[in-house]
């Protein structure tokens, strides 16, 4: 059992109730009434909050330190907290609200104390702590004290204190303006204030190779022209179409519809067919609307985000080519961000929630079939029927046994991948004779742990597959086995 402790007695204040133990029963006693509590009222968080409230009011401890205290330990939980992530900083919000004297304080000491301690987070804790701190911060005007945190502006790039600021920050601004961030974090800080936000397309220079068909792009977009139109003009000399001229074609698409997510996603439903088509003749072009979005939106990678997961819903990317992208050479500078395995996560479980949905179809189908034979019995007249039926499920459960499989593969790939990352950063270390538990290896090794953290419903299928064909290896360090091995050893 994992006990989570944020403070003790001597974080309270001298002069009022003393904080119980770290291991007294007192103490567990509390933090049971309380979880108790948070489920019971979990649908309503004002009423949450109230009856939190109305607990301390009776408790002869420093309530406000423990209910923080819980609440945290349940945001942090891994691999899922008890309620969904977004209840935790609303919930919050009310108890600073109704406790006003005394709450907000204690979580401003609960935020510098979880900062000072974020070395120590899985990179998925550090998610949840930059999540629900941005949220917190766009609820009091961004107010906070920036300058105790000026020891991250000289860290290393791989220092959790400076990835959670950073992340922050580019939180912060897309809850507000990118305006409003010089407003509220002291010049100390300017280095870290990201571009503007906005759309980024080089072939708005006249002297950029490309520039003309650009320029003839942008004209029968904006006169609307159909598909075969936008595919005649993407095809080369020899009737092949040109992947340098798809990619001019996507960023003026980009550039175009730039205003909002609303105008993008118009523009990708209007040209879905040339987008399409054109995907589906080889993992190259998908790769080049890749490296186009990047771009683009290299400024504002909530757009990428969201354009990707579009683009997967909408059968114009592949999940296994975002996967190689994502470990790609031209990535490598990004690996450091929240957003690029965020990216990751989002495409394995796009994938996940399809599989599970074709699994509830085959379910059906097969009770329905079921059913046929159990009214009919051995004298089914309406053979059609039953052929029909037994076709569409025998169809349904030959794509789900496919889809599996692609699964298994993908995962398969992406554990193959971070394993090598991980591996050949060990034997660059021994080679130089430094110690690999750096930040950069509790960074990238926080990453392949979230997968098996977020996904091991689906990996526990696939345990044996797992075991035989990768981590059999001896190539494999003992140090990246280790996490294959935890993961293994929770089931057993």
């Amino acid at each position: 059992m994992v006990v989570f402790r944020l403070f003790d007695y001597a974080d309270c204040p001298e002069d009022g109730t003393v904080l119980p133990g770290a291991h007294s029963i007192e103490r567990f006693l509390i933090e049971e009434e309380l979880n108790w509590i948070i489920e019971f009222n979990a649908s309503d968080r004002k009423i949450c909050a109230q009856e939190l409230t109305n607990y301390a009011r009776g408790a002869n401890v420093p309530i406000a330190y423990m209910i923080l205290e819980v609440l945290f330990s349940q945001l942090f939980r891994l691999p899922l907290p008890p309620q969904p992530t977004g209840f935790y900083g609303p919930v919050l919000l009310d108890l600073c609200r109704v406790q006003s004297s005394t709450m907000p304080q204690v979580l401003a000491q609960a935020a510098e104390l979880l900062y000072q301690r974020v070395a120590t987070m899985q990179p998925l804790c550090l998610d949840r702590f930059v999540d629900w701190f941005s949220f917190h911060l766009s609820n009091f005007g961004f107010r906070w004290s920036w300058n105790d945190w000026k020891d991250c502006l000289t860290a290393d790039r791989w220092d959790a204190k400076k990835i959670f600021a950073r992340e922050v920050i580019e939180r912060c601004r897309r809850l507000s303006y990118y305006g409003q961030l010089k407003e509220f974090l002291p010049t100390s800080f300017a280095a870290m204030i990201p571009p503007p936000p906005d759309v980024v397309c080089k072939f708005d220079d006249e002297n950029q190779p490309g520039y003309e068909a650009a320029s003839k792009f942008l004209t029968l977009i904006q006169s609307r022209s159909d598909d075969n139109t936008i595919m005649a003009e993407i095809r080369d000399g020899e009737n092949r179409y040109d992947p340098d001229l798809f990619g001019i074609f996507f960023a003026v698409l980009l550039k175009t519809s730039a205003k909002s997510f609303s105008h993008t996603f118009v523009a990708l439903s209007r040209y879905s067919t040339t987008l399409k088509t054109i995907a589906d003749t080889s993992d190259e072009m998908q790769e080049v609307l890749l490296f186009c979005l990047f771009q683009c939106w290299r400024h504002n990678h909530l757009r990428i985000i969201i354009l990707v997961d579009k683009m997967l819903k909408m059968q114009i990317l592949d999940c296994g080519v975002v996967i190689s992208w994502i470990f790609s050479e031209s990535l490598r500078s990004e690996t450091d961000r929240q957003w690029v395995w965020e990216v990751l996560n989002t495409a394995l479980e796009r994938l996940s929630r399809h599989i599970h949905k074709v699994a509830h179809d085959v379910e059906i189908l097969q009770k329905r079939v079921d059913r046929q034979r159990n009214e009919a019995g051995d004298e089914m007249e309406d053979s059609e029927v039953k052929t029909r039926e037994q076709e569409e499920l025998e169809q349904q459960q030959e794509k789900l046994d496919n889809l599996k499989d692609f699964q298994k593969s993908l995962f398969l790939d992406v554990l193959h991948k971070f394993t090598v990352l991980l591996t050949e950063f060990i034997v660059h270390c021994e080679t130089e004779g430094t110690d690999f538990r750096t930040p950069y290896f509790a960074w990238i090794n926080g990453r392949f742990k979230q997968i098996f953290l977020m996904h091991g419903a689906d990996l526990h299928e696939f345990t044996d597959d797992l075991r035989r064909e990768l981590f059999s290896s001896s190539d494999i360090d003992p140090n990246v086995l280790e996490t294959f091995q935890q993961f293994v050893a929770l089931r057993e």
